[in-house]
């Protein structure tokens, strides 16, 4: 996706099956240990890709808000556990119901139907 500031980010899985981070096609954290959202903003850390500090954040544009939970999909998918940390959550092992509180502090729950 193409973050607020203009940048091209993506989360890409590596040969190990772990979650590194590039922005504009570079590698900027590799094999990320956290990875939560608040709001519109993925916040993440792992190991940094070079002499910059790990711990960076990107923030989803408006209207593209499914691409917060299919990055989150992916880090969990790829064993992440705090994946969905700073949200309050339930059914975490099937994602049934994801909760938290926007920025303008009202409750947002999306929930899985029987449908899926």
């Amino acid at each position: 996706y193409l973050d607020t500031d203009g940048d091209r980010i993506q989360f890409k899985r590596d040969a190990a099956g772990r979650v590194d981070y590039f922005v504009n096609g570079n590698l900027r954290v590799k094999r990320l240990t956290h990875l939560t959202a608040s709001g519109r903003t993925l916040h993440l850390d792992g190991t940094s890709a070079g002499s910059w500090g790990s711990a960076r954040q990107s923030t989803v544009p408006v209207g593209q808000e499914d691409v917060i939970q299919r990055v989150l999909a992916l880090f969990r998918s790829a064993g992440g556990a705090s994946a969905v940390a700073g949200a309050s959550t339930r059914d975490v092992q099937d994602l049934g119901s994801v909760e938290y509180l926007d920025t303008d502090g009202d409750r947002i729950q999306f929930k899985r139907d029987a449908a899926g």
